[in-house]
């Protein structure tokens, strides 16, 4: 069971859960977390992101003074072949009402280990795409952005964040004109008929590597309820009335949104501080579709694919045509399911869309000349 030890902080102690037993050792004191006495065998263990991976001068939440504490500890785990990882920090609180409700004023860090357990169980793929060690970036969160963000010392994350911060005025900008998301520069390139192709054809072919989506299909079974979602119907795509083309996808708002990742008002392509070349896909998506690498928290993007899409789109019509009910309930298991797997297909989609129009936007080579920054 990966992983099989869960770490939090809190209050300066730490607490730990074994998985495999799922007793909780509480109020560890700093140093014996860190000495690994406490694990009587070896295993994986994910902590988040603040308690780990990044530094602060002001920060209650990061019990490690320096980097290079940090940086010791993390060579202890390895040396005793202690898998650690890094999760977002997430609230609780929802997942509080869905897995504990009983508890969800009467919060504690036994409890809240608890629910990690739970979520973690239903999620796998927060420990898959956890942060690893050897990515982690560290930077004084109390130092003004300008300070490091426009230094010549440049690193990756500290270059995805100047992508992030174009990524927003592109979308501030954008949100501030009169022009629709399909009438706007990137719009206009995404509904060109080679594009709306591409993206069709790779929609429609995505086979995901847990076989849970075939053939751009997703299927599951939720309380007795045999729910079905289409990569393609996220993303609004319509055959015309012959059936001899797609027409533009009427989800404008989400699909557009996946172009403005790649080109920004201008039609140019937003450039890696660090490498001189046009952002790839992995920084796309790390500094994004998310915030920054650490938190979950929207950005621009995120807020147009949530609302037009996961909550407004297909959760409340999942939620209407099986429950009756359009707004959620966290405290109906059934419906906090229907949340997460329209939420997981539709990130997919989000993704699948962005890897085709930058598949588009690279070939062929001879029409980008006047979009390329």
């Amino acid at each position: 069971m990966n992983p099989r030890y869960i770490a939090d902080y809190g209050v300066k102690k730490f607490h730990v859960m074994d998985r495999d037993t799922k007793k909780c050792i509480m109020d560890m004191s700093h140093d014996k977390f860190s000495r690994l006495g406490w694990m009587k065998e070896s295993g994986s263990m994910i902590m988040e992101s603040s308690h780990g991976a990044r530094t602060s001068r002001k920060s209650k939440a990061q019990p490690f003074e320096t980097e290079e504490k940090a940086r010791e500890f993390y060579e202890l785990c390895e040396s005793r072949e202690v898998e650690l990882k890094f999760s977002p920090e997430k609230s609780l609180f929802k997942w509080r009402e869905t897995y504990y409700p009983e508890e969800q004023y009467k919060k504690s860090d036994e409890i809240d280990l608890k629910i990690w357990d739970a979520v973690i169980t239903d999620n796998s793929f927060i420990w898959d795409t956890a942060l690893l060690p050897k990515n982690v970036e560290f930077i004084d969160s109390d130092e003004d952005p300008q300070d490091w963000i426009d230094s010549g010392n440049l690193t990756k994350y500290k270059a995805g964040r100047i992508y992030n911060n174009q990524l927003n005025d592109t979308f501030r900008l954008h949100k501030a004109s009169d022009i629709s998301y399909k009438k706007s520069l990137p719009g206009q390139r995404a509904y060109e008929t080679d594009c709306i192709d591409l993206v069709a054809k790779r929609l429609s072919n995505h086979n995901s590597d847990d076989g849970k989506i075939k053939n751009g299909v997703t299927q599951i079974k939720i309380d007795g309820h045999d729910i079905e979602l289409s990569l393609l119907d996220i993303m609004g795509y319509e055959r015309n009335s012959k059936d001899t083309a797609w027409k533009g996808p009427k989800k404008s708002t989400q699909y557009v949104s996946c172009m403005m990742l790649l080109i920004d008002l201008n039609g140019e392509f937003y450039i890696n501080a660090l490498t001189k070349k046009p952002m790839g896909y992995k920084d796309m998506k790390q500094f994004g579709f998310v915030s920054n690498s650490f938190h979950q928290k929207p950005g621009f993007a995120r807020p147009n694919w949530y609302w037009h899409g996961i909550r407004r789109g297909w959760c409340e019509y999942i939620l209407q045509k099986y429950y009756g009910v359009k707004t959620i309930d966290y405290q109906v298991l059934e419906q906090h399911e229907v949340m997460t797997f329209v939420r997981n297909t539709c990130r997919v989609a989000y993704e699948q869309t962005l890897k085709a129009m930058k598949q588009y936007l690279d070939i062929p080579k001879s029409n980008l000349d006047k979009f390329a920054a």
